[in-house]
């Protein structure tokens, strides 16, 4: 019978409670119908017009289309657009 290799990282994580969004800087997006999207842990704007948003995420991109799309609020750490959103695509 083989064993399962034993992530230390994780068990350190969990003993620390750590969340792991934040510990492997994952994106977490957030919907509010298809009015709003929250977006955490997001690198750069790469595009930014009235019916599409692309932005660089750590493993890929992150892609919405829309119409009367409007980034709301911004900071390093987290973004939120409103607007009607019509598509949201990931790109690697």
């Amino acid at each position: 019978m083989k064993k399962k290799p034993h992530n230390i990282g994780s068990a350190w994580l969990s003993r620390m409670q750590i969340p792991t969004d934040l510990a492997y800087q994952e994106s977490v997006i957030t919907f509010w119908g298809k009015r709003e999207v929250c977006i955490e842990n997001y690198r750069h704007i790469l595009e930014y017009k009235c019916g599409r948003i692309v932005l660089l995420l750590k493993n890929g991109k992150l892609c919405i289309n829309g119409s009367n799309l409007n980034i709301t609020h911004y900071s390093r750490e987290e973004m939120k657009i409103s607007g009607q959103i019509h598509e949201i695509t990931f790109e690697i």
